[in-house]
């Protein structure tokens, strides 16, 4: 409902599974800037994030019981947060914006996309979990504990291997490469993503290493390069379609709406009317994205007659 309580829900207990359908919704809204629900549960995931190896000081509060000592176990040790959001595929990227890359939120996520929705004829009423991901989530939730987690916690530092080690600088170098590549291309989207793929390299490695055993985990180089190859393959995606829907302000998403009508077709004209009636846009709107499109030498205006014109795409790449 908001970050404060989220950070309550953490207090109580440090590693929670959170899920939110529609997430669009949430972004949109801290998009816009006009919802501070939204923004203050964007700012605690920032937050929540880089702190996940430490501690996370709690926000002060006026309650009476806490006025003796407003100190006193206000601290999360280790905080561990997944969200497991869903929504469409466009809908989620048209609620980015580029401030929601720069600052690293959407850099702190792994964005997949689910296969083509099926048939309901087709779809397995009781679908079966493979019995090796059973077992291993047995195994972890036996270890659940009985009561709230409230106190310092006691990690257990899981060992790696020495060629999964220079694996994982082989990542950060591969990375920081990309990285510097989108940063020579004014790729704002493309260097927010690859800063943190790395990151995430190495969780996903931890997760292999738990997964294949629970009991003794261990960084292995197999681990690793199916980390690397899963990150790569998510952020390549990523990047891809954030510079298809991911705007900078009002006058180029409607650019964007416009270009999308044309198809990536240089052959298809439309008149100014027609692109009103189609995205439901004003004059001003019209004329501002207009001007811009033609300036960036993406469309081009055709004489039809003298009181017409027409617009046809310039740039297909």
């Amino acid at each position: 409902a908001s970050g404060e309580a989220l950070e309550d829900a953490l207090f109580r207990y440090p590693a929670a599974l959170v899920q939110m359908d529609e997430i669009q919704t949430t972004l949109q809204a801290a998009k816009d800037g006009k919802n501070t629900v939204s923004q203050g549960i964007y700012r605690y995931l920032l937050s929540l994030y880089s702190e996940s190896g430490t501690t996370h000081s709690m926000r002060l509060k006026s309650d009476s019981r806490a006025r003796t000592d407003i100190t006193s176990d206000r601290v999360i040790h280790d905080p561990h947060l997944t969200l497991f959001g869903t929504g469409v595929p466009r809908g989620f990227y048209q609620s980015l914006s580029l401030a929601a890359l720069e600052n690293g939120l959407a850099g702190r996520c792994l964005v997949v996309e689910g296969d083509p929705r099926e048939p309901l004829s087709k779809m397995s009423a009781k679908p079966e979990l493979p019995p090796d991901v059973v077992r291993v989530a047995q195994e972890f939730a036996s270890r659940r504990l009985r009561r709230p987690w409230i106190g310092k916690t006691d990690p257990q530092i899981v060992p790696i291997d020495d060629d999964a080690f220079d694996e994982i600088f082989r990542t950060s170098e591969e990375t920081d490469a990309l990285c510097d590549q989108a940063e020579a291309q004014s790729d704002l989207a493309g260097k927010a993503l690859w800063a943190r793929a790395s990151e995430k390299v190495q969780k996903l490695a931890l997760l292999h290493a738990l997964s294949a055993n629970p009991m003794l985990p261990k960084v292995t180089v197999d681990g690793v390069r199916w980390a690397h190859d899963f990150v790569f393959h998510c952020t390549k995606r990523m990047c891809k379609l954030a510079g298809i829907y991911i705007t900078s302000g009002v006058v180029d998403e409607n650019c964007r709406r416009i270009l999308q009508l044309f198809g990536g077709k240089r052959k298809i004209a439309l008149t100014r009317s027609e692109i009103m009636k189609k995205l439901h846009l004003d004059a001003k709107a019209i004329s501002d994205a207009e001007q811009t499109l033609i300036m960036r030498d993406e469309i081009e205006v055709v004489q039809v007659s003298k009181c017409r014109v027409q617009y046809r795409r310039k740039n297909t790449k």
